[in-house]
């Protein structure tokens, strides 16, 4: 039953809620809406030196 519902349910809220285009990859959405938004670049955070203590 649990598979029938997430079978029927997720489909449904990808009409109303589209992903944006670019979490598709180059070749882009197959057979679902997508919205054009500009999707940021995802950085690097600078590393942090392990802390140990003693």
């Amino acid at each position: 039953m649990t598979l029938l519902a997430a079978a029927v349910v997720y489909p449904v809220m990808l009409l109303l809620f589209p992903e944006p285009r670019g979490v598709f990859g180059p070749e882009g959405p197959r057979f679902v809406p997508a919205r054009d938004t500009v999707i940021e670049e995802i950085r690097q955070r600078r590393s942090v030196e392990p802390t140990t203590s003693v």
